[in-house]
C-alpha cells in the first residue's frame, strides 16, 4: 500500500509539474511571460533658446526599448499642453514659447500602451528676442504630423 501511495503521489507530482510547465510555454506564445517595465526619465536638462526649450533626457535604468514619448509643458502653474514624440531620441525642441516666460517641463516614456511614470518636473526660463518659425507641418493621408525639431 504505501508504494502505491508513493507512485500515486509521484504521479500526482509530475502532472502539476507538467500543467505548470504547459501555462508557462503558453504564456511564452503569448508573449505575457515578461512584464516589461518603464522606468523614470531622469537627467531632464532644459537648455533656453528664443521661442523654444531644447530638452535632453536619459534612462539610465531602462532595458526594454522605448517606442515613442510624450511630453508636456506649462508656464509656471498653467495648464499642461503635451505632445507625442514618436522616438526613440532623448532630445526634442518645443518650439512657440513666449519670451522671458518660466515653463516647467516633463517627459515620459512609452511601450506600446504601457505608460511609464512621468519625469521629475526640470523648469526653464526663456530669453527675450524674436522667435523663429514654427518646424514645417506635413499633411499626410489621416492626419497632420508637426516634425520635431531634434535642436
Amino acid at each position: 500500500m504505501k508504494g502505491t501511495l508513493k507512485i500515486a503521489g509521484s504521479l500526482v507530482a509530475s502532472l502539476v509539474l507538467l500543467a505548470a510547465i504547459a501555462m508557462l510555454v503558453l504564456s511564452l506564445d503569448s508573449g505575457t511571460a515578461q512584464a516589461q517595465t518603464i522606468y523614470r526619465p531622469d537627467n531632464v536638462t532644459l537648455t533656453p533658446r528664443s521661442g523654444g526649450i531644447v530638452m535632453s533626457w536619459s534612462m539610465t535604468n531602462q532595458v526594454d526599448a522605448i517606442d515613442y514619448y510624450k511630453i508636456r509643458w506649462r508656464e509656471l502653474d498653467g495648464d499642461w499642453q503635451q505632445t507625442l514624440f514618436f522616438s526613440s531620441h532623448t532630445h526634442h525642441t518645443i518650439w512657440g514659447l513666449k519670451p522671458e516666460t518660466t515653463y516647467e517641463v516633463e517627459v515620459q516614456g512609452w511601450i506600446d500602451d504601457l505608460e511609464g511614470p512621468w519625469s521629475f518636473t526640470a523648469s526653464a526660463t526663456t530669453p527675450d528676442g524674436p522667435q523663429p518659425p514654427p518646424p514645417p507641418i506635413f499633411r499626410g493621408k489621416d492626419k497632420e504630423v508637426q516634425v520635431p525639431s531634434c535642436g
